[in-house]
């Protein structure tokens, strides 16, 4: 089973791509939680960061080092309210807030700007024939501001027999916002994903 959140489900999906041989002998199931095959350069977050200044800082990391240290506070003061603001789509405890807050300014702005670029690149739609291959769990907050729920949409059409759980109010932590509903659909998946593994089995020996 295997199970990832934005990026980490943008991971799952390309090990699909890198390691088919691995979907259905030894991984059974797969968890894609707010997260999307293909780019986000027109729709979500990519689209709401289309900042000069985020092009400056990318473009002097590749090429003038020194540039750096002085535009990393231009950039994440660009940056860091945006993603704050597409963390959750309703009022959750001042401690979680706190906790993610946290975790994105222990992140190097460096990284962050250089994953948006990522998503704008991905696309591992070719892959998504693997992934159909064992039971799916495409799960999102109606709320992000990151990937739209209508990328979720599209990526639980392509895989036939995959559960679609729209989170209503759900932000992009939404693991951390509504975690009992995402703990039910990763039971769910679980179940789902033995019961597959079994029958495959059986079919195998008869």
């Amino acid at each position: 089973m295997v199970i990832g959140h934005s990026m980490g489900g943008m991971t799952t999906i390309a090990l699909a791509s890198q390691r088919p041989d691995l979907f259905e002998s030894r991984i059974v199931g797969a968890g894609l939680l707010a997260t999307t095959a293909a780019g986000l350069s027109r729709t979500g977050l990519g689209r709401n960061l289309e900042n000069p200044v985020i092009d400056a800082f990318r473009y002097a990391a590749r090429t003038a080092p020194g540039f750096v240290q002085a535009a990393r506070g231009m950039a994440r003061a660009v940056v860091t309210p945006i993603l704050r603001a597409a963390s959750y789509g309703t009022v959750v405890s001042p401690r979680l807030v706190a906790l993610s807050d946290r975790m994105l300014d222990e992140t190097s702005v460096v990284t962050i700007v250089n994953f948006l670029r990522t998503l704008e690149l991905h696309d591992e739609s070719a892959a998504l024939s693997v992934l159909g291959s064992v039971p799916s769990l495409v799960l999102c907050g109606d709320a992000d501001m990151v990937i739209p729920f209508a990328s979720s949409e599209k990526l639980a059409e392509a895989l036939p027999g995959s559960e679609l759980k729209r989170v209503r109010g759900g932000g992009h932590l939404v693991q951390f916002e509504f975690p009992e509903v995402v703990n039910r659909g990763i039971d769910r998946l679980i179940q789902r994903g033995f019961a597959h593994d079994i029958s495959t089995r059986r079919a195998a020996i008869v």
